[in-house]
């Protein structure tokens, strides 16, 4: 999973890249402030806080699979307009095996939940009852026109794979609509595609697969008249094969005669990009540039002709788009007129696939793999991968079709492809700040001008028609309770570990363009005059403010490094991703006065007042550094190192005297301890993934240990099982026979002050442990040790009134050899007889040394032995 829009780091100049964008945020601020009721009828094509996900429909035993039920993040899967929805996870959610022959893909689309909010979206498609789904499928019921599904093709995901079976494409593979999924006849129960005044919106992640020999056009997707029809009407989605100049592929392909899928430099005469037929003339867009290319005896793909590019898309973002890579392709229609967008790029008044004036064909028929009249003539199959498909029965918004296609990039790590992050745009989708000047390494529509508004920003400096401030567009501040702090630009926030403070998020373009959705004037509405776009003046209990709230999520957590990099070759899943969310979100400020165009020069542009804003509660946490993620419509906008938890805060260890032998359970009283997952030290499966660090106690001596176990109570309680003193060198007080350590709480790199209450005393502890174990790699050193821990337990065994008896001398043998680092048995035995000997207790130590031998030869040895080992 990948996490596109906008991300600001602590101290990173603002600026965009073509995959990622880095900008600044405007302002943050905390304080308490009253809650609202909110409520709404309208949709988002993403979810959101009232999306409901019920048991699934009785149709096929049909149920929307676990992983598309994520809120915030995912298409809205009772969306009144999504009539289809193709997707793996049907497959993975069966364990589909790979390279199963897919006979059906099964439709996730409008599975209603009991008490659908209203019976008029489940149309007379669905069944009723509050099993509501529609009943078409996509089918194939002949073996060998099957696709197969393939596991773990793109991001670890599946896709069915469609595959032609000769080299012109007139067999292969392919799906078809049928009305149900045992009728066996195609098309559809009810047309999504002439339903609403012929309008329709389809998403395609797909890439197609060019054997060195094809020919001919390979076809991905069809919507085609009823069985009767031969013509080419309706929409056609082709990829045409590659060919060259007679005999100029590349020699290490193997190519023959124009066929080949790499040319010569300069040899090309088909560039191999996608193209469309649509409407009932039908009208073909076609830009693999083979008019232009053949005229001119071949053309160099690393340099196409501008006749070529000019067909590919505004200038400035003109280049080829191999659709032998993975593509979102975005297709909507309106009426007569058809619109191609690839890898985003939705709002571009020049998409590369385009069609006009068109008469709307009477489609009947839907097919992927193939393109083909409605009667099954003249097919063109396709060798093609299939990801994810979704259908709308209307013609979505720019900021609609953002969202969805941010889903399908961040679902399948997609790089390419690009949401509208202009501040000038009036259909920009993503939550976005910058300072003066206009950023690097992106696409602007319109062109960025630093002569007008928002480029300049109100109060900035121009030198030339340059940007000459560099500071963000607003002071950030932070209010914690009744106390203030001014923070400067990127320095982050901080909040109780405990959670529930609310906390305010301010900047000029905070919310997305589209945040009317109830047709009055409004905010960021319809422009008035001079291409001037108003900010209204609806209030915050507005319809407007009241619906997006519901799509507006905050959450703090880490966003892996390598999901931010725009060049990261990494995959991102969602199991990489660590975050809270924060709740009661809501727009609490929208502008009344302002302008938020590209044609207002600097001086005349006036800022939005007051400043956007939302609230939110904070969620309970533990660590600093972290990310502050903000969703619109599922759209994330990444302020990065931006919050920090309270460090934890010990006020008592109850009991603060334990044995040196550890195993008391000692009670941690105190405040910000975050909450029990951070002390849960695995994940589902036992297994602890690399970001996820976890909050831990450490017994800090010489040799800092952990509690044996940390049960977490409360955000302010702790138990800690204490371990025994760790076997080095301490700092004993050897006359009360006592060690003080320091407990400390680190909650994911943040701990407590050491003070007093945060100090624990480990009694009767063994003198010997001020004996210095630390170098004890050669024989005398640890000899030295030996002799110290010896004479230190014997005289605290004395001094305790000779408790182990006659076992004295053994019992701090075996202390002090463990102690000391002995691990030889042997070297055991000896050092004991020694040490009978040195204290005259020759009989013991003969009883020893016989005790162990098993004759009388190795008796002697020993004996002799330990005489030398003693006199050395």
């Amino acid at each position: 999973m990948r996490i596109h829009a906008v991300q600001q780091e602590a101290g990173i100049p603002c600026s965009r890249s073509w995959r990622t964008i880095r900008v600044c945020l405007v302002g943050l601020l905390f304080l308490p402030i009253s809650q609202t009721s909110w409520t709404s009828t309208s949709y988002s094509v993403m979810t959101g806080s009232d999306s409901v996900y019920g048991p699934g429909s009785s149709v096929g035993n049909i149920k929307l699979p676990s992983t598309l039920k994520t809120r915030y993040k995912q298409p809205e899967s009772y969306h009144p307009n999504l009539r289809f929805w193709f997707t793996p996870d049907s497959f993975e959610s069966t364990s589909t095996a790979d390279g199963t022959a897919v006979g059906t893909w099964t439709n996730v689309a409008n599975i209603c939940y009991n008490g659908h909010p209203s019976s008029s979206e489940c149309t007379t498609a669905k069944i009723t009852a509050g099993d509501n789904m529609a009943v078409e499928a996509l089918m194939q019921s002949d073996a060998a026109q099957k696709p197969v599904y393939k596991r773990e093709v793109l991001n670890r995901r599946g896709v069915v794979r469609f595959t032609r079976n000769n080299t012109d494409g007139t067999q292969g593979q392919f799906l078809q609509m049928e009305t149900t999924s045992s009728s066996g006849t195609a098309g559809f129960t009810t047309n999504p595609f002439t339903s609403n005044s012929n309008s329709y919106t389809i998403f395609l992640v797909a890439r197609t697969v060019q054997a060195t020999s094809d020919t001919g056009d390979h076809g991905i997707l069809n919507l085609a008249m009823g069985t009767g029809d031969a013509t080419e009407q309706g929409l056609r989605l082709v990829k045409p094969s590659v060919t060259c100049v007679s005999g100029s592929g590349l020699s290490t392909l193997s190519c023959t005669g124009t066929a080949c899928t790499k040319c010569n430099s300069g040899a090309y005469t088909n560039l191999g990009q996608l193209g469309v037929k649509f409407g009932s003339t039908p009208t073909e867009d076609e830009n693999s540039c083979n008019s232009t290319c053949h005229s001119s005896g071949g053309c160099d793909i690393s340099s196409p002709p501008s006749a070529c590019l000019s067909l590919l898309g505004p200038t400035g973002v003109q280049f080829l788009q191999d659709p032998e890579q993975w593509r979102i392709i975005t297709l909507r229609a309106d009426s007569g007129t058809l619109e191609g967008f690839i890898d985003g790029f939705h709002s571009s008044s020049q998409p590369p696939l385009s069609v006009t004036g068109e008469t709307a064909a009477s489609v009947a028929q839907f097919r992927l793999g193939v393109v083909m009249g409605g009667d099954s003539s003249s097919p063109s199959y396709g060798s093609v991968d299939i990801a994810e498909v979704l259908i709308y029965d209307t013609a979505l918004t720019v900021q609609e079709m953002d969202r969805i296609g941010n889903y399908l990039a961040n679902k399948f790590d997609l790089r390419y492809f690009r949401l509208n992050a202009d501040v000038g745009s009036a259909t920009r989708s993503v939550a976005i700040s910058k300072s003066c000047g206009c950023p690097t390494a992106s696409w602007h529509v319109p062109t960025c001008n630093t002569s007008v508004g928002p480029y300049c920003l109100a109060g900035e400096s121009l030198a030339s028609g340059t940007c000459t401030a560099t500071g963000a567009d607003q002071n950030f501040k932070v209010i914690t309770g009744n106390s203030f702090e001014g923070l400067p630009g990127g320095t982050g926030a901080k909040g109780p570990a405990e959670g529930g403070n609310k906390f305010k998020i301010q900047g000029y373009f905070l919310l997305p363009t589209d945040v009317n959705v109830n047709g009055d004037p409004g905010i960021f509405g319809a422009s008035t005059s001079g291409n001037v776009i108003q900010i209204g003046t609806d209030s915050v209990t507005d319809l407007d403010t009241a619906t997006t709230s519901k799509y507006l999520a905050v959450s703090v957590g880490r966003v892996p490094l390598d999901c931010r990099s725009p060049r990261s070759e990494v995959p991102c899943l969602p199991s990489d991703f660590s975050e809270v969310f924060a709740t009661d979100c809501r727009i609490r400020t929208t502008p009344t006065a302002g302008t938020n165009d590209a044609t207002t020069l600097c001086s005349n542009w006036i800022a939005p007042s007051p400043v956007p804003e939302i609230i939110c509660t904070a969620p309970a946490g533990i660590g600093q550094g972290l990310d502050i993620i903000i969703y619109w419509h599922g759209v994330a906008t990444v302020l990065s190192n931006w919050y920090h938890y309270e460090p934890p805060v010990i006020h008592s260890l109850h009991p603060n005297r334990v044995s040196y032998k550890g195993g008391a359970i000692v009670t941690v009283t105190g405040r910000h301890f975050g909450t029990a997952a951070k002390w849960t030290a695995t994940t589902s499966g036992g297994l602890q993934t690399a970001n996820v660090q976890k909050a831990e106690i450490i017994i800090e001596s010489r040799r800092p240990t952990k509690c044996r176990k940390t049960t977490w109570v409360s955000d302010q309680q702790l138990l800690c099982e204490i371990p025994p003193i760790p076997t080095v060198r301490q700092a004993v007080n050897t006359q009360a026979k006592t060690l003080q350590v320091k407990v400390l709480v680190n909650a994911v790199n943040q701990r407590n002050f050491r003070t007093s209450v945060s100090t624990l005393t480990y009694i009767d502890v063994p003198t010997y442990y001020a004996c210095d174990n630390d170098k004890i790699s050669t024989k005398s050193k640890q000899r030295k040790c030996f002799e110290c821990c010896r004479s230190a337990c014997i005289v605290d065994e004395f001094a305790q009134g000779g408790s182990k008896k006659g076992f004295t001398y053994t019992f701090c043998d075996r202390a002090c050899y463990q102690y000391c680092g002995y691990v030889s048995g042997r070297t055991r035995r000896l050092l004991s007889v020694e040490s009978l000997l040195q204290s005259k207790h020759d009989a013991l130590a003969q009883e020893l040394i016989w005790g162990h031998a098993s004759s009388s030869e190795e008796a002697s040895g020993w004996l002799n032995s330990s005489l030398w080992f003693s006199a050395t």
